[in-house]
C-alpha cells in the first residue's frame, strides 16, 4: 500500500496542477466556452458571441490602440495598453501553472516560471502607476478607479519583489519553504489568483452588465493548483 501511496500522490499533484491551470485560462474564456457550448447542442438556435467578456475587452483594447485619438489624453491609452496586459497575464499565467506540471526538480524550469511571473508583475506595476498618476490628474476622474490602480500596483510591485526574491533562492539552490523550486516560483501568484479571483466574484456576481461566472472557476483553478502543490510538498523531497 505504501508504494502504490508514494506513486499515486505525486502523480495527483502533478494532475492537479495542470487540471487548476487550465480551468483558470477557461475562467478567462467562459462566456466564449458556454456560447461555443450551446451552438454545439443546438445549433438550430445558435447563441450570438459575448458582447462581454474578457476576450471581448482584450480586443477592443487592442483596437483603441491600434488607431488611436490623439485628441483623448494619453492616460486613457496607457489604461488601454495596462488592461490588454493583465487579462493577458490572466491566461499566461494559468498557462504556466499547467506547464509546472511537467517539472518537479528542474532548477531551469522554476528560473524561467520566476523570471516570467517578476516581469509580469513589474510591467503590471509600472503600467497601474503611471495610469493611477495620469487619472488622478484629470478631471472628472473615477475615485474607485483610482484606488484599484493604486492596489494593482501595491499587489504586483509587491510579486515583484517576492519572484526575485525566489529567484535568487533558486539560483543558490535553496529549498523554499518546503516547496518544489518550481511551485515556489508559481506558489504566491497562485495565491494573489485565488484571492483576487474569489473577492471579483463576491463583488461583480449578479451585476447586469459583467459576466462574473468566469471568476468564480478561475478561483477554483488557483484552488487546485494550490492543491496540487501542498500535495507535492508533502510527498517529493527537493
Amino acid at each position: 500500500m505504501q508504494p502504490l501511496q508514494l506513486m499515486t500522490k505525486p502523480l495527483t499533484g502533478r494532475l492537479l496542477l495542470a487540471a487548476g491551470g487550465l480551468i483558470i485560462v477557461a475562467g478567462s474564456f467562459l462566456p466564449e466556452i458556454i456560447v461555443a457550448g450551446s451552438n454545439l447542442l443546438h445549433p438550430e438556435s445558435r447563441l450570438p458571441s459575448p458582447e462581454r467578456s474578457h476576450w471581448g475587452v482584450f480586443q477592443e483594447s487592442l483596437d483603441m490602440l491600434s488607431d488611436p485619438d490623439f485628441s483623448v489624453d494619453w492616460w486613457y491609452y496607457a489604461f488601454y495598453a495596462l488592461e490588454a496586459a493583465g487579462l493577458a497575464y490572466l491566461v499566461a499565467s494559468g498557462s504556466a501553472m499547467a506547464v509546472s506540471s511537467l517539472f518537479v526538480r528542474s532548477r531551469a524550469a522554476a528560473l524561467a516560471f520566476s523570471i516570467f511571473h517578476a516581469v509580469s508583475s513589474l510591467g503590471l506595476f509600472a503600467g497601474s502607476l503611471v495610469v493611477f498618476l495620469g487619472a488622478t490628474g484629470a478631471e472628472g476622474r473615477s475615485g474607485g478607479l483610482a484606488v484599484a490602480l493604486l492596489l494593482g500596483s501595491v499587489l504586483f510591485g509587491g510579486l515583484f519583489v517576492a519572484e526575485m526574491a525566489v529567484a535568487w533562492k533558486v539560483s543558490r539552490r535553496r529549498t523554499i519553504d518546503g516547496l518544489t523550486p518550481v511551485d515556489a516560483a508559481n506558489a504566491l501568484p497562485a495565491g494573489l489568483l485565488l484571492v483576487s479571483s474569489s473577492v471579483l466574484y463576491v463583488v461583480l456576481a449578479g451585476h447586469p452588465n459583467w459576466p462574473a461566472g468566469g471568476y468564480l472557476v478561475s478561483a477554483l483553478g488557483a484552488l487546485l493548483v494550490t492543491g496540487g502543490m501542498v500535495i507535492r510538498r508533502a510527498t517529493v523531497s527537493v
